[in-house]
């Protein structure tokens, strides 16, 4: 298994500027140049798959206070699928 590292501008949408890294001073040297905020997060080499394809939840809370606790979900989540299968022998590039 190999250890990618996906990095993403926090500010774009729709997979624009995201870069697969998997050295940690590549990814310092990515991050730290143009003053912007990035997200750095692993890459599952593994994925939990539907019927073949990817996908992921997208689910909104908002923490309104810690002490009491008071927590608000959002009753809407939803499923993105990606469009075409999971090819696996991907993985091995």
């Amino acid at each position: 298994i190999r250890k990618f590292r996906i990095v993403k501008p926090s500010g774009k949408s729709r997979g624009r500027g995201i870069q697969v890294m998997r050295e940690l001073d590549e990814i310092f040297k990515t991050t730290e140049s143009d003053g912007f905020q990035w997200i750095c997060q692993k890459y599952i080499e593994r994925p939990m798959l539907v019927n073949g394809y990817k996908f992921d939840i997208r689910q909104w809370v908002l923490v309104a206070d810690w002490n009491p606790l008071t927590v608000y979900i959002w009753r809407h989540p939803y499923l993105r699928f990606a469009g075409q299968k999971y090819d696996e022998s991907l993985s091995d590039r």
